[in-house]
């Protein structure tokens, strides 16, 4: 009796450490999904303000993009042709394409700037034409940052020849492989009429209720766990009295 006693014990404290550790991870996943919807909820106030402030007539050179995201303004300068990239799979009213991207020098500063989106077409091997404007441009834009890459997407190849179709942007990597350096900032056009694109002016969708959700369901598990930890110790302490 009192050798099973004592694996019962063991079993017991092992479940115990178990229920411990899985528990804890489960409430780890929950409160980095709430910190994630807090952060998005920032964005979406972030957003919303800028909408309601008139655009700069242009950006202070020594820029804190944090600062400055979603804010509008007017920049000057031309575009370069020697760098042209479709960032592929993007979807707009339900189609595929590409959102089109060009380097724009300003003040002798290097800025990527999204010109818009073009569809895909009936032939993959041929990419959509589109003008690239010739001389100095004015244009309204607004700042955001790039998406990054996301863990399942393939690496960008950089040895194509330019045009270069990319899964994702990466202004760290493509400041590797240039002989200038981009501006740590993402330029989004206001229109896409000077380059014969479109421009979705639809509010990103942030997903902020999604994370919550997701939030609640990791705390969920977690409570739910040691409500069957004490259900079962409970039926197990129950059988022992018998």
């Amino acid at each position: 009796m009192d050798n099973f006693n004592s694996r019962w014990r063991l079993s017991w404290i092992g479940f115990f450490l178990l229920t411990l550790i899985v528990s804890i991870i489960f409430i780890r996943l929950g409160m980095w999904q709430q910190h994630r919807a807090e952060y998005k909820q920032n964005l979406v106030q972030q957003y919303e303000e800028s909408l309601r402030q008139a655009p700069l007539e242009q950006f202070p050179r020594t820029a804190e993009w944090e600062h400055l995201r979603y804010r509008s303004a007017y920049i000057f300068g031309e575009f370069m042709s020697d760098l042209v990239i479709y960032l592929d799979n993007e979807v707009l009213d339900g189609e595929v394409g590409y959102l089109i991207h060009l380097v724009f020098r300003s003040a002798n500063r290097y800025y990527l700037v999204d010109v818009g989106w073009l569809p895909v077409g009936q032939d993959r091997s041929q990419l959509p034409h589109f003008e690239i404007p010739r001389g100095e441009v004015k244009l309204l834009v607004r700042a955001d940052f790039p998406l990054g890459k996301l863990p399942f997407l393939p690496q960008n190849d950089y040895s194509q020849d330019p045009p270069m179709v990319f899964p994702y942007l990466s202004l760290q990597e493509l400041n590797q492989h240039l002989s200038y350096q981009l501006e740590p900032i993402l330029f989004r056009v206001s229109s896409g009429d000077l380059f014969g694109t479109r421009v979705s002016l639809a509010q990103p969708n942030f997903k902020v209720d999604m994370h919550r959700s997701y939030a609640l369901q990791w705390f969920g598990l977690a409570i739910t766990l040691w409500a069957i930890f004490l259900i079962l110790s409970i039926k197990r302490i129950q059988n022992l009295n018998q």
